[in-house]
């Protein structure tokens, strides 16, 4: 009977930690998370969940900031490198333009010298 115990907690490990009752929404963004932190403080204060609950549910929120910091940051050179593809073509464009204004100007308005 040992044995089978022993098997299946190797299987079905038993649980450490307890299980905490939260009202913590998603988090869209870096304000959001910070209101979730003050509700996790909020819950500590009213002694719904320990700190070491609440220190594992930040660390939590902290990964899920770092994540959303990488995506901002991913969208924001995303967002640069097209405004700056669309600038150098613009660029281009005006060159190219110039270019040949600059060559109809010319071939119309030049003569050959006379010897």
């Amino acid at each position: 009977m040992q044995a089978l115990r022993l098997c299946i907690e190797r299987l079905i490990p038993v649980r450490k930690e307890r299980l905490i009752q939260l009202d913590l929404p998603p988090a869209r963004n870096l304000e959001e998370i910070a209101a979730r932190c003050q509700s996790i403080l909020a819950a500590v204060g009213e002694g719904r969940i320990t700190p070491g609950e609440a220190q594992t549910v930040s660390e939590t929120l902290s990964n899920h900031a770092h994540l959303l910091e990488a995506v901002n940051t991913q969208q924001s050179i995303k967002r640069n490198e097209a405004y700056n593809q669309a600038y150098k073509e613009k660029q281009e464009k005006r060159q190219r333009d110039e270019q040949s204004r600059l060559e109809r100007l010319f071939n119309g308005t030049i003569q050959p010298a006379k010897a």
